[in-house]
Parts: C-alpha cells; sequence; structure tokens
C-alpha cells in the first residue's frame, strides 16, 4: 500500500455501526431481490447497537490505537519476529476491535490460547464478544461478492449462526 497525498495525519474514530450501514447500501440490488434478508440483518444490526450501547463503559477495554484488521494473514514471522501488516483499518478505538478478529477467526482453543496470553478476560470485557459478532455481521455480507474466492460461503454460514438459538462467536470459524 501508498499513502496517498492528501495522507491525514489525524486518525479516524473507529464506527463499525457506519461501516456495516454502508454495506446494506453496496449489496441493495441484492437486497431488493430479497427483502426478508435486509429486514432480518437490519434487526441484527439493531440489537447489535443496542447491546453495545448498554455495555457499561467498566466492560468495554481501554481506547486505543488500533489496526482494525488484525488477524493472521496480517501477520508476517521472519526468524523470532513477527510484522503487522496492512493499515488500511489503522483508527482510534476499543481494543476489542483488534482482539475480536482473533476470536472469530480462530478455532477455539486457538482464541482461548491467544486471549488467556494476553490477559484478557471475556468475563472482564464482554465488549470482545459483542464486536466479534460485529465483525461477523460484516464479513456476512462479503459473501455476497461472487468474485471474493475467500468468502465464498461467507453468507450462508453467517445466516446459520444469526438464525441460530443458541449462539457461540467464540471459536466460530468463520473460514472453513
Amino acid at each position: 500500500h501508498r499513502i496517498s497525498d492528501d495522507y491525514q495525519k489525524e486518525l479516524p474514530a473507529w464506527d463499525y455501526f457506519i461501516k456495516i450501514e454502508e454495506r446494506f447500501d453496496h449489496f441493495s440490488d441484492y437486497f431488493q431481490s430479497n427483502p426478508r434478508d435486509e429486514e432480518f440483518l437490519r434487526e441484527v444490526l439493531e440489537d447489535l447497537r443496542n447491546k453495545w450501547d448498554e455495555l457499561p463503559s467498566t466492560s468495554r477495554m481501554p481506547v486505543a490505537i488500533i489496526h482494525g484488521d488484525l488477524h493472521l494473514l496480517n501477520v508476517l514471522t521472519a526468524g523470532d519476529e513477527d510484522y503487522l501488516i496492512d493499515f488500511d483499518g489503522l483508527a482510534y478505538g476499543p481494543r476489542e476491535v483488534d482482539f475480536s478478529n482473533i476470536v472469530l477467526l480462530e478455532n477455539k482453543e486457538y482464541a482461548e490460547r491467544f486471549l488467556s496470553a494476553s490477559d484478557i478476560s471475556l468475563e472482564e470485557y464482554p465488549g470482545i464478544e459483542l464486536v466479534a459478532e460485529m465483525n461477523l455481521l460484516a464479513a456476512t455480507f462479503r459473501g455476497l461478492i461472487p468474485e471474493q474466492k475467500l468468502s465464498r460461503g461467507f453468507f450462508e454460514k453467517g445466516m446459520s449462526y444469526w438464525k441460530s438459538d443458541q449462539r457461540d462467536i467464540i471459536g466460530f470459524q468463520l473460514k472453513g
């Protein structure tokens, strides 16, 4: 990636709800043919927004500079060193954003090991699971992009999660 000439030094504030709302607009053609899916997913979004707003500030991690797209494909390892790449999502926001991708994309055992090694407790910070669900909702939309080979099946898998009565986001494994 290159930094453009109009690069701003001020980091944007994280607002996942705006990004998800934009996805409804982006996939408006699909939703015109499938209005029940749109209605259902908007209800899911509203439920997540209400849960986030109701989450006590003591249950949220501190706000900090976040990567915004932290997962194993954005970590390069050379010898004993790990390097983060792909900083397009760099923002100022809740630390749950970075931890939630690990929770969502990796298997349950790895996610729990990662969190315990990071001294992060889901009981102390339930916002991690909530943000992981926001990430899942956003990823559900990626499944509607036919040319995205890595995202095939995301829509169906995401919809099955949202329609389930027993949801467990930890180690959900969107991929695979």
